[in-house]
């Protein structure tokens, strides 16, 4: 998120007729979506991405294996990547 939300208590006149659409139209242009992911790179050139820290310590462990005689640079990079996908243009 870009900052904290802030909240307060308020109370609502039970007459006053709230609008769905108006509700969900506010929610979608202020949302913001964060996706957090491990990029995996050899010699600092990216070779893949994964969704977890063991998926990203598995595929590395599986490169190592089948390059057992060689020395490389491997590892992994966590990374986070946000997107306005609800935002309307």
């Amino acid at each position: 998120m870009k900052e904290n939300p802030e909240y307060e208590l308020k109370l609502v006149d039970r007459t006053l007729k709230t609008n769905d659409d108006q509700i969900i139209n506010e929610i979608q242009e202020n949302l913001l979506i964060t996706y957090k992911y491990y990029e995996i790179a050899f010699n600092n050139e990216k070779i893949n991405s994964v969704n977890t820290i063991e998926e990203a310590e598995e595929l590395i462990k599986r490169f190592l294996v089948s390059n057992l005689f060689t020395f490389h640079c491997i590892g992994f990079i966590p990374t986070r990547r946000s997107s306005d996908l609800m935002k309307k243009n």
